[in-house]
């Protein structure tokens, strides 16, 4: 089973998104693939984008593995607000108050 699977949305689209569902899965897994990114980049790249959204439980989903990886607290507020600047401040900071309460939970200091 590859690592994104856990994920639910990406779990429902192998399963039920037919061919493409399929293929997005298998572009997800490239993410997690050594000689991509390191672990922590990818995480808090991910991060980043899913603040930039406003997507906090896409965001939610990403800081157990973002803390498993070696991020810190201020890495995770960082990506987020730099995110904020070059795709709009409104998304990082709707998205902060609820990314700093999971990192309360996990003990992502």
């Amino acid at each position: 089973m590859s690592k994104t699977s856990e994920y639910i949305p990406i779990k429902y689209l192998r399963t039920h998104g037919g061919p493409l569902g399929k293929a997005f899965g298998e572009v997800c897994d490239v993410c997690y693939q050594d000689g991509f990114l390191d672990p922590k980049t990818v995480e808090l790249l991910f991060i980043a984008v899913h603040s930039a959204v406003h997507n906090p439980t896409g965001i939610v989903r990403h800081l157990a593995r973002a803390k498993a990886a070696g991020c810190s607290r201020a890495d995770v507020i960082n990506a987020m607000l730099l995110a904020g600047i070059n795709a709009g401040i409104t998304g990082a900071v709707m998205s902060l108050p609820q990314a700093i309460e999971e990192m309360d939970k996990i003990g992502l200091t």
